[in-house]
């Protein structure tokens, strides 16, 4: 019995080839449906020049949805930075959490000289005992990446080195090693994270141990026991930082 042909399905080159960059814009702007104009962003996001990218997504801050506001604040970190930032400015007063943060990651990410402004968005985020675990991790994120940001970190440190999710205390830590004797006060709290059950905690800990500039007991004993850490990444960084200390 011969069999029949396998039909051929075409592949799309992309996920957005059904409509010219020109409907999409329109469907950002005019769709009734929150879903279509979320899904054009993405397309405009996807199909646009660097170049005009951002001007095409900025209107989409105003937009009714608060979830096409907070995409529309991401996709413009990934886009070309352009001159007249208000709209994102507008943004960081937003009754969305979600939007504020992105508009505020946007701004820093593009190297916006005022930075007060995200700053200290991101800052009442953080402050803010509603802010979810995954985006206090994001702000830190955020905040480590400039010196203001890291200023602003140091005065929440001990809320932060002791946040029980892991995600958080990872990027507190890696923020400490950069923030160095700064961080000397909180000394007792990061001997007790180099021995933290997330291995990315214990090396960012023992790595900040050994730039604090001050030895104790408990500081030298913590980096000798993480010296025979099973992890051989935070073993290495304990044994690094026991070399940066010994002649103190």
């Amino acid at each position: 019995m011969a069999q029949r042909p396998v039909r051929q399905m075409p592949v799309p080159a992309h996920p957005f080839e059904g409509l010219a960059l020109e409907e999409w814009i329109l469907q950002l702007r005019r769709a009734p449906s929150p879903e279509h104009r979320y899904r054009a962003l993405q397309a405009v996001a996807f199909l646009a020049e660097p170049s005009q990218a951002a001007g095409l997504m900025l209107p989409a801050l105003a937009d009714g949805d608060s979830d096409v506001r907070a995409l529309a604040g991401r996709l413009l970190g990934k886009a070309s930075a352009v001159a007249d930032v208000t709209p994102l400015q507008q943004a960081l007063t937003d009754v969305d959490p979600d939007v504020r943060f992105e508009a505020a990651r946007t701004l820093l990410r593009w190297g916006n000289s005022e930075t007060t402004g995200p700053i200290n968005a991101l800052t009442q985020l953080l402050d803010d005992d509603g802010t979810q675990p995954l985006m206090l991790a994001a702000i830190v994120e955020t905040l480590r990446g400039t010196p203001a940001g890291r200023a602003a970190i140091v005065p929440r440190l001990e809320k932060l080195l002791a946040s029980e999710q892991g995600e958080v205390r990872e990027e507190t830590t890696a923020a400490c090693i950069e923030l160095g004797s700064e961080v000397a006060g909180h000394v007792n709290r990061l001997v007790e994270l180099a021995d933290d059950e997330e291995p990315l905690v214990r090396e960012h800990a023992v790595k900040t141990l050994g730039r604090l500039g001050v030895v104790t007991l408990e500081l030298r004993a913590a980096l000798e026991m993480a010296a025979d850490d099973e992890d051989e990444i935070v073993a290495a960084a304990a044994k690094e930082s026991l070399s940066l200390i010994v002649d103190r």
